[in-house]
């Protein structure tokens, strides 16, 4: 992972999305700020190493019955 050199709020960030994304896209990570905060890193797609992993549990599953 890349040290993210662009932060920007999330306003900007829904505001401008497809921007934001197309710059991911070309290498860049973002740190995505909430009320100044981090709060999330936007950082282009690697694929797997050959991890698999299972879907999330549907909410309509009865866990424990």
């Amino acid at each position: 992972m890349s040290t993210p050199l662009l932060k920007i709020k999330s306003t900007e960030l829904k505001t401008h999305m497809g921007r934001y994304l197309q710059r991911v896209r070309r290498g860049e990570s973002i740190t995505v700020l909430d009320r100044d905060v981090p709060g999330a890193t936007l950082e282009p797609y690697r694929e797997s190493n050959g991890l698999r992993s299972r879907p999330p549990v549907s909410n309509e599953t009865n866990i424990g019955k």
